[in-house]
């Protein structure tokens, strides 16, 4: 379902870059679901550079505002990355403008573990050692609301992710006031 619920706001051949794809098993089944029609890339420094069934690897950080550019993508993918970062803010904002100077609409998945049930529940497990952030429902959509238009903000695996589709932007104000800084 997460598939399609990204697919459907693509064209038949997209460019779709996942951020942090580990193996590639999320980005490979979305080229899987358009018969590898488009192309497919993965960055993870951690990444083995094979590629296979369309997918590209780099085993790097990827960085929005050259890559943004060069890859052009229709959609960005991030999962189970934006937590272990101490700015996750600063990455989405550069991906932001990146999608901005690119003429043409690009989208962002994103998923990350919900805290909410903490509060519920005193279930401190959830503050994972690995994790610089921590995100509740309402969290979450404040910060993808700063990088564009959310399309739609759900729960999944009961209640344990939150994510989100965002058609990634910048406001007409920010950018006049960037342009004025210019």
């Amino acid at each position: 379902e997460t598939h399609n619920s990204l697919l459907k706001h693509l064209p038949q051949a997209p460019t779709i870059v996942e951020i942090g794809c580990g193996e590639g098993h999320f980005v490979r089944g979305l080229a899987e679901a358009r018969n590898g029609q488009g192309r497919f890339v993965g960055f993870d420094p951690n990444a083995s550079p094979e590629t296979g069934q369309g997918v590209e690897f780099y085993a790097r950080l990827f960085d929005p505002l050259v890559d943004m550019a060069d890859y052009a993508p229709d959609a960005i993918v991030i999962r189970h990355v934006l937590e272990h970062l101490t700015e996750p803010a600063a990455l989405l904002d550069q991906l932001a403008w990146g999608a901005a100077m690119l003429g043409k609409p690009c989208w962002l998945f994103a998923e990350m573990p919900c805290i909410d049930r903490v509060f519920e529940s005193d279930r401190l497990a959830d503050f994972f050692y690995e994790h610089a952030a921590h995100f509740t429902t309402q969290s979450f959509r404040a910060l993808m609301e700063r990088v564009g238009e959310v399309v739609k903000l759900a729960h999944g695996y009961d209640g344990e992710v939150v994510y989100g589709m965002v058609k990634l932007g910048v406001s007409g104000m920010m950018q006049e006031r960037a342009a004025a800084a210019k």
